[in-house]
């Protein structure tokens, strides 16, 4: 049996990994864990690579903006606070856009 580990393997092998690593690093309530941010990332962007998984995080996805508007248009002052301040931070959102587009660039080369 001839079996060699090439780049794609490499990369499926690392993916599972990270991924297993956020179950193992957890944050503080207060705190923020970049290492998950980043596998967030990572597995928006693996997921892009099925179409029913990309068309599912767009039926999400537009659900998610349908409730937000809606929140923003009949909630209250307390509700439209509370999304405000719950907004993630410039860290956590480098972190999941730095792992999603580490990712897209292996997988874009192979």
């Amino acid at each position: 049996m001839n079996s060699s580990i090439n780049k794609k393997n490499m990369f499926w092998m690392l993916a599972i990994i990270c991924l297993s690593l956020t179950t193992i690093v957890k944050a503080d309530d207060e705190e923020e864990c970049l290492l998950c941010d980043a596998a967030v990332g990572m597995a928006v962007a693996v997921c892009e690579e099925f179409s029913a998984c990309r068309s599912f995080m767009l039926l999400m996805g537009i659900g998610f903006l349908f409730v937000s508007l809606m929140m923003c248009i009949f909630g209250g002052e307390d509700t439209r606070r509370d999304m405000w301040d719950n907004c993630p931070s410039y860290r956590t959102i480098g972190a999941t856009a730095g792992g999603y587009s580490l990712t897209r660039a292996v997988l874009n080369r192979r």
